[in-house]
Order: C-alpha cells, then structure tokens, then sequence
C-alpha cells in the first residue's frame, strides 16, 4: 500500500474525511453522497488503504479503528451468504493489512481466520452471519472498532434480500 500512500498528500480531501471521521468517532453511522465522479470511492479507499492520512486525523486512535472497505460492484451475487462471505474476507483482508503491533493482529487474524475456516466447513447459510458476528467480537475484545465502508452499496441495496 505504499505506493497508494505516496500518491496522496495527507491533506488530500481533508474535509470529507473530516466530517466522516466526526461521525465514526462518536459511534454513528454516516452515507457520502456525490454526482458520479466526484471521488466518492477514492475517499472511502483513502479512509481504508492510507494509513498516513488516518493518522494525520485520528492521531494515537487510528489504532483503535480498522477501516474495512467493500465495493459491493464488485459482489459475486446478492445471497445473504455470499454477501456475508464477502464481508468476513474484506475483514480478513483488513486484518492482514493493518496494525500497529504486527504480532497481535497476526494472532487475531488466524482467529478470525480459523472462525472464517470453521463457518464454512458446516456449510450451513444460517451460521455464516454467526461467525461474522463473533469475528466482530473478537475485533471488539481487542479494543478495534470496525469501521465498515460501503462502497456502491446504494445502487444494489434494493436488489439485497431483506434477511441481510
């Protein structure tokens, strides 16, 4: 990702990422509206994939957060399961790329990992969503919040089955 972080000065759409963050740091939850191509997924990726712009706003906390980011152009189907595959590999992914203390969220990833692993070998549709949800603990325990950034998902979200 340092390629991607060299690209942008940590002052690069300041104010949205701003007014996010003001929103994410109280607990709530927030939608960027934009005209189409206006950069509404570079901010998104920005918040998720530059670590030095999360650190000029969040200062110390940016450790307290994990930025998720899931296009959902890019989602194989609209079944609650593949959604919520979908959803524990970005978390995965997440988990990987991140991390102040490298040897905990190594450790946390195989957690989460072995939950992801465990999920799918009961090959049951119902405990999916379950084990998503105890991934999300396991990231609460340490003291992470997730932070899950949606991108596109206002195009295919009356296409999504209610249960999701």
């Amino acid at each position: 990702m340092n390629h991607f972080e060299i690209q942008y000065p940590v002052n690069a759409r300041e104010r949205e990422i701003k007014e996010i963050l003001l929103f994410i740091t109280k607990g709530q939850s927030c939608q960027l509206i934009s005209v189409p191509g206006a950069g509404r997924s570079t901010v998104l990726r920005l918040l998720a994939y530059n670590d030095k712009i999360r650190s000029h706003h969040l200062g110390e906390k940016s450790t307290k957060y994990l930025f998720v980011y899931s296009n959902f152009a890019e989602m194989p189907s609209f079944e609650t399961a593949e959604l919520t595959k979908a959803l524990f590999l970005a978390i995965l992914a997440g988990v990987r790329e991140e991390g102040p203390n490298k040897e905990s969220w190594t450790s946390l990833g195989k957690e989460i990992y072995g939950l992801f692993k465990e999920a799918l070998s009961l090959n049951d549709p119902l405990v999916l969503p379950q084990y998503l949800k105890k991934a999300i603990e396991q990231l609460s325990n340490q003291e992470i919040i997730p932070i899950l950034l949606f991108d596109r998902f206002s195009e295919f979200a009356e296409k999504m089955p209610d249960e999701f």
